[in-house]
This record gives C-alpha cells, structure tokens and sequence, in this order.
C-alpha cells in the first residue's frame, strides 16, 4: 500500500506539473487568425493546419513579451521540427514554408512563465 501511494503521489505530481497554466487569456481563435493577451501563460498552445504538398504556409506574427518567453516552433506530419523561434522581447515578422507532403502541421505557441500576447495570421497559396 505505501508503494502504491509513492507511485500515485508521482504520477499526480507530474500531471500537475506538465499542465499548461494561463491566467486572465483572453482569446480569438478564428479561420486563419490566432490571437491572446494573457497576463500569465506558462505551457503549450497547439493549432492544427492542413496542408498539401507544394502548397506554401505564410505565417505573419506579432509578439508583445512583458515577461519571460514565448516560442514559437512549426512541425511536419510526423512532428519534425522545422522551424524554431524564442522571443524575449517584442517583435513582428513573417514565415514561409512549402510543403513537401500532405498532412496536418503543428503550429505550437510555448509561453514559458510570460506575460503579454501575441497575433498570428496566416494564408495559404499553391
């Protein structure tokens, strides 16, 4: 019983401590738009896009980081990371990437203990 306890204490432990945490977010989430003001982010935020091959993704992004860190990082199919960008500080700019095969991708938004918001657009071409 009191191993069973120590392995139940373990894993309700580490559930806790994986969870992502936002405090006061505030969100829109519509189409090709993704946007969040937050006062406390600290955890993963993962939006799904679908593309076919040749199509090109074109992210525009605008980050305002008043504390801590937010990452940015697009993924294929398969969950290869393709492409990786952390933000200290404000900034804004643009992503471009073609697809070589057909699927969803994975736009993850990682907030480490940060306070402020970001927006995201995207479009999709041929």
């Amino acid at each position: 019983m009191k191993r069973f306890l120590i392995v139940f204490s373990l894993i309700t432990l580490a559930l806790l401590t994986s969870c992502t945490r936002k405090v006061k977010w505030v969100e829109m989430n519509i189409g090709d738009t993704f946007k969040a003001s937050y006062q406390y982010f600290n955890g993963r935020e993962v939006e799904f896009i679908k593309l076919d091959s040749g199509e090109t993704f074109i992210l525009s992004y605008d980050v305002v980081v008043e504390d801590g860190s937010l990452t940015l990082e697009w993924e294929n199919p398969d969950e290869d990371l393709i492409w990786k960008e952390t933000f200290l500080e404000n900034d804004q700019g643009t992503f471009e990437f073609t697809s070589e095969t057909d699927g969803r991708y994975r736009l993850i938004v990682v907030g480490d203990e940060t306070r402020g918001e970001f927006n995201f657009s995207w479009e999709i071409a041929d």
